[in-house]
């Protein structure tokens, strides 16, 4: 039977009346300083709260009554309100206010964080926010702060399994809201930031919060949410629960030989492919020092292979590239997001580029070098390929890469969960995005299902033809 048009209007109520409701939990979980100077407000339990007090709000002087009584009566904050009334111009502050750079959610040491930035001018220190309905919302974001003392220290609420919720209609919702602030205040990746490609944070709330909502289960929750992740055009992007994703166990490998010898550590990760040529995957080298030992046995050695395949968990392109030149190399150019204000006009960017001077105390190949890549080359591993296109150092053989490149950020959800995405903005010395483009090899290769390794066949192929051109000769 079609539904009564009554419980349509107030069901369209509910849920616009839910969208304002995480645009504001959102901005004061990501800006207001009481979140983390007061970590004890456990500020996903207010929302757990908030949320079936809206759901029952029958007009837009409710939700003003529980906006203001179950988010912000707890910040203790009475320049933060909302109201159905003008808000008068505020008075300038001074003072110190939050600043994301990236998304960084318990202040664990890692490339992204959250400060302290001092306001230099007396500036207007609330985010105001005017919804179509009528609605007026002021959220003071600056903390009074002597200006002879330095910054306090931020404190976060602890993350761990102590705090996992059942996986309920609001925590369901909880983990919407909280994405979507995360996403609209700090993905990167948005079309105005990377050309006019596929990347831009979508209406995330329109198009899911129904779908979230009446989500039938655990399973149904993070289809959803990983259906959201394929809109992002992000390679990072993912959800993840460790009782529905858990990987299959790893093979058991085989027993090495007991050799009458010792073997050095960094034997282990070379393999001789003929008289003069050699394989090595460098993300299976645990350290730095055993590089530097991998690349001093290559004494003889006329050409590398190098395999770049696959979702490396450590890597070292610094220490690669000064074991195969003596000239100065540039790193890509990373740029992380930084926010203080919701709007994006006022988003700023921290902008890292490294500089690898040679260095004599490396060992050094300076043979022909293949790099082998394909579609599995994500991540840490397309900024070792970057770093040799950058060298000229390598001819790249294989399939392109995905452009997923840039450290990942993490959003808890709140059943032990979490969503990934891709924190930073990667380009090319130049400016050229990286992005979703990825980098295409010198030589293609179609990879086949056929079981056998075209792409390291054709590797070898063209390592062969560099020697005999570098040297003269033929084998």
């Amino acid at each position: 039977m079609p539904k009564d048009p009554t419980w349509i209007d107030q069901h369209n109520q509910t849920m616009r009346f839910l969208s304002i409701l995480a645009d504001v939990w959102g901005q004061i979980y990501l800006f207001h300083p009481a979140l983390v100077r007061r970590p004890q407000l456990r500020w996903d339990e207010v929302l757990l709260r908030a949320i079936p007090a809206v759901e029952r709000a029958q007009s837009l002087p409710d939700l003003v009554t529980v906006l203001n009584s179950l988010l912000f009566q707890p910040l203790r904050d009475p320049s933060s309100f909302a109201t159905l009334s003008p808000v008068r111009p505020a008075t300038p502050a001074t003072g110190l206010r939050r600043v994301h750079e990236g998304w960084n959610e318990h202040g664990r040491p890692y490339i992204y964080r959250q400060t302290w930035q001092p306001i230099a001018d007396a500036c207007d220190p609330h985010v105001i926010k005017l919804y179509p309905e009528g609605l007026c919302v002021q959220i003071h974001t600056a903390l009074a702060w002597p200006e002879d003392e330095p910054p306090p220290p931020l404190a976060f609420a602890p993350p761990g399994v102590e705090h996992t919720m059942p996986l309920s209609r609001a925590t369901r919702l909880l983990g919407l809201f909280k994405t979507y602030s995360v996403l609209a205040a700090l993905f990167p990746l948005t079309s105005e930031q990377a050309g006019d490609g596929p990347h831009q944070v979508p209406p995330l709330l329109a198009t899911w919060l129904p779908l979230i909502a009446e989500a039938s289960d655990q399973a149904s929750f993070y289809h959803h949410m990983n259906a959201l992740a394929a809109t992002l055009h992000d390679g990072h992007a993912t959800a993840w629960h460790p009782d529905l994703h858990a990987g299959a166990a790893p093979p058991e490998q085989a027993a090495e030989p007991q050799l009458p010898f010792p073997v050095p550590e960094a034997v282990r990760h070379l393999r001789k492919l003929g008289p003069d040529l050699a394989y090595m995957n460098p993300f299976a080298i645990p350290d730095r020092q055993t590089l530097r030992e991998a690349f001093a046995l290559l004494t003889g050695i006329r050409g590398l292979i190098l395999d770049l395949r696959g979702y490396p968990r450590c890597h070292f392109p610094q220490e690669l590239i000064r074991c195969l030149c003596r000239e100065t190399v540039v790193s890509p150019c990373y740029a992380i997001p930084r926010v203080f204000h919701p709007e994006r006009q006022y988003r700023q960017w921290r902008h890292i580029q490294y500089t690898v001077t040679p260095d004599c105390a490396y060992p050094l190949f300076a043979e022909p070098v293949v790099a082998l890549i394909d579609v599995t080359t994500q991540s840490a591993a397309e900024d070792v390929a970057m770093y040799l296109r950058n060298a000229a150092r390598a001819v790249f053989v294989g399939a392109a890469t995905p452009g997923c490149h840039g450290n990942a950020a993490y959003i808890d959800l709140p059943d032990g969960g979490w969503f990934s995405f891709t924190g930073m903005r990667v380009t090319w010395p130049d400016g050229t995005p990286f992005q979703g483009i990825g980098l295409a090899p010198d030589v293609a290769v179609d990879a086949g299902a056929t079981g056998h390794d075209n792409i390291l066949a054709a590797g070898v192929e063209v390592l062969t033809r560099l020697v005999r051109e570098q040297h003269g000769c033929t084998q």
